[in-house]
């Protein structure tokens, strides 16, 4: 992996970024399960992916251990949180689908919360924090994460105290607000929101879209965010959310201006567990992907 230093924007902690080469095309990676491959609502599959260089990539490939990928620059040390003791480089399980044959991958590792009696109903972290290079207006974000059957998002004896989700991947605003896709919902849906309506109420289609990853199945997940968007001209919206070649959900007709949230310039890579769990379960990151511009995803 080569390394630049990149140029320091505002106050934020930057460090050395890796950047990759060119991404290869890849084909729709579709899983048997139904309420995943179909597109809602009418929603029309993504089209093929231009060659394009992506602008950041973490493949977890180059790692000798895990505190050497605690080192690497391209993260937000100061915002770790438990990773420390709840996350893993994992060698015995590596990104296998979609033309990629990684041998290790990222893992995350949630205990069994049921005898905190006092956190137990309430948010438990895990994650880490990606500074892009620059403050960007508008970007695309591939990701392969694969969760197993054993996951969930419901722990008994919490209804009406939290609601079951987990935050599985923020876009971070400069100013105000984040988007965030979040698998899990009301323990049997997804939410994909924007700034303006991080809940998803609103978009094509509206509220949370049904459906569950927890299928021992890697998965491909692409968004594409973008403020100050004038007009519906184009094949994207002010955000688009797909998942294994399918568009899931967009807002269109929607402008998220950057005077109110801010450039992006993060991204969260795992965020907080609403609740529980009551047993141990862990799930793992196989590839991440950011581009700064199009590589061809909303092509009809």
């Amino acid at each position: 992996m080569s390394f630049i230093t990149p140029s320091l924007v505002g106050a934020k902690p930057y460090r050395l970024i890796g950047l990759v080469g060119v991404l290869a095309a890849v084909g729709s990676c579709q899983s048997d399960h139904p309420s995943l491959n179909t597109a809602p609502h009418g929603a029309r599959p993504a089209g093929s992916v231009a060659s394009v260089t992506p602008w950041l990539v973490e493949d977890y490939s180059t790692y000798s251990s895990t505190a050497d990928y605690m080192a690497a620059g391209i993260y937000n040390r100061g915002e770790d949180g438990d990773f420390a003791s709840n996350g893993v480089i994992d060698n015995t399980v590596g990104l296998n689908v979609g033309g990629f044959a990684l041998t290790q991958s990222l893992r995350y590792d949630f205990p069994d919360r049921t005898s905190d009696t006092a956190k137990y109903c309430h948010d438990y972290s895990v994650g880490r924090n990606i500074n892009l290079p620059t403050d960007v207006p508008e970007i695309w974000v591939e990701v392969w994460v694969r969760f197993p059957s054993t996951f969930t998002t419901v722990a008994p004896g919490c209804d009406g105290i939290s609601n079951p989700d987990y935050k599985m991947l923020l876009v971070r605003f400069l100013t105000s607000s984040r988007a965030n896709l979040t698998p899990g919902t009301y323990g049997n849906s997804w939410t994909w929101g924007i700034g303006s309506d991080q809940q998803g109420d609103g978009g094509n289609p509206p509220h949370t879209i049904p459906g569950l990853p927890w299928d021992d199945t890697w998965h491909q997940y692409r968004i594409h965010l973008m403020h100050d968007r004038s007009g519906s001209v184009g094949h994207y919206t002010a955000g688009d959310w797909w998942m294994d070649g399918v568009l899931m959900k967009s807002f269109p007709d929607v402008n998220d201006p950057t005077a109110i949230y801010g450039n992006l310039w993060g991204l969260a890579i795992g965020r907080n567990l609403n609740q529980g769990p009551d047993h141990p379960m862990s799930y793992w990151w196989g590839r991440i992907a950011v581009y700064n511009t199009d590589p061809g995803w909303g092509t009809p």
